[in-house]
């Protein structure tokens, strides 16, 4: 449901042409071109509605840099690419998660902090100008890892609270109310990253690091496996899919059959996949490819599509065809190692594109920015 805003923020936006050609890559995919300029993006969320990029990412300000921080939304909602500033300021922690309305409207959820605190806050476009209002008001927590999504009319969002647990908020009733699905009170420091996927019928999923006892030792993984809650009525249930320390980075979606599928990576194997069955029970994990940072999408016949970090650069793999394909996008790794996954997306005829935020220079400001590959 949508509020009344607080503070507000307008900010210019400049034109972005396609800023190299589309050439053909292996495979017969197209690209990947860069489509918008920026010299140290990291952490893209996208969203394809209607033919339509929408992206949120952090700019951060490398050594010599003129740019500041700050948070930054890209869109194709002209014909082309442009971008804009949202924000000022922001540091590497904010970490966008973009949801977007039926009408276009851009929500990105971010954190804010400082040495003492952080809060996440939602900024949007709805009114024409950026808006950005605070959604946790606490500020003697650490509230970090927002995952948006909208819900109908309604937007969820997940989050973590370091030390304390992972939270799943909802603006249903036309102010923010907020229910912790799991806590990490007295448990060994963990990242959490919850994934939030809405099911059929506005079902909630999310997907979440879980947290070792101090008993079971902190030093050798604080990790104790990947959870899913989900929530019927009221009632939120938890399901442990994996137990292993070397388990994170969980990513959910749902597909044709309103079952979500979950991606993680496990240190010194690399990319897995399961998903749950008709019974309601997660099928065995199955291999999926050498590398880490992936995300997921699923088509409509219920098949997988993963982007993720592969040994020499951005990779792409399906079991579209009933076994595994496994793509090689590029030859470069993408950046210096913040977490800043490729993300993978399906057109309304199911063909994945793939962006990915470049921070990792090849000696020219050029070859940085975000870049688009297209499957034909």
């Amino acid at each position: 449901m949508r509020r009344p805003t607080i503070v507000g923020t307008l900010v210019g936006a400049s034109l972005l042409t396609l800023l190299s050609a589309g050439s053909v890559a292996s495979g017969g995919w197209y690209g990947p071109t860069r489509v918008v300029a920026d010299d140290y993006p990291v952490s893209p969320s996208v969203v394809l509605k209607a033919g339509v990029f929408h992206a949120a990412y952090l700019h951060t300000q490398p050594i010599g840099g003129d740019v500041a921080n700050g948070i930054f939304y890209a869109s194709t909602q002209t014909g082309v690419w442009t971008k804009e500033r949202v924000t000022t300021g922001d540091d590497f922690y904010a970490r966008p998660s973009i949801a977007v309305d039926d009408q276009g409207h851009a929500f990105i959820a971010f954190a804010r902090g400082d040495p003492e605190a952080s809060r996440i806050l939602l900024a949007s476009n709805e009114t024409g100008s950026w808006v950005v209002e605070p959604i946790t008001a606490t500020l003697d927590r650490y509230d970090v890892a927002p995952n948006l999504a909208f819900s109908g009319d309604d937007l969820w969002l997940t989050f973590y609270r370091m030390g304390r647990g992972v939270f799943f908020g909802s603006d249903a009733g036309g102010s923010w109310t907020f229910t912790r699905i799991a806590t990490t009170v007295g448990l060994c420091p963990i990242q959490a990253l919850p994934s939030l996927a809405v099911g059929p019928g506005g079902k909630p999923w999310v997907a979440y690091e879980a947290a070792r006892s101090p008993a079971s030792g902190c030093l050798g993984g604080a990790s104790a496996g990947i959870r899913v809650a989900t929530r019927d009525g009221t009632t939120w249930s938890t399901q442990t899919v994996t137990t292993s320390l070397n388990d994170l980075g969980p990513d959910l979606a749902t597909g044709g059959s309103g079952r979500p599928q979950l991606s993680i990576q496990r240190a010194g194997s690399g990319v897995l996949l399961t998903k749950r069955d008709a019974a309601g029970s997660w099928i065995p994990l199955q291999w999926v490819a050498a590398g880490d940072d992936a995300t997921l999408a699923v088509d409509a016949s219920n098949k997988a599509h993963l982007a993720y970090e592969g040994p020499a650069g951005v990779e792409y793999a399906t079991n579209r065809s009933g076994s595994w394909a496994r793509l090689p996008l590029t030859d470069y790794s993408i950046d210096f190692g913040t977490s800043s996954p490729p993300v993978v997306l399906l057109t309304g005829q199911g063909k994945a594109r793939v962006l990915y935020a470049r921070s990792e220079s090849d000696g020219s400001e050029e070859s940085l920015g975000l870049y688009l590959a297209r499957e034909p």
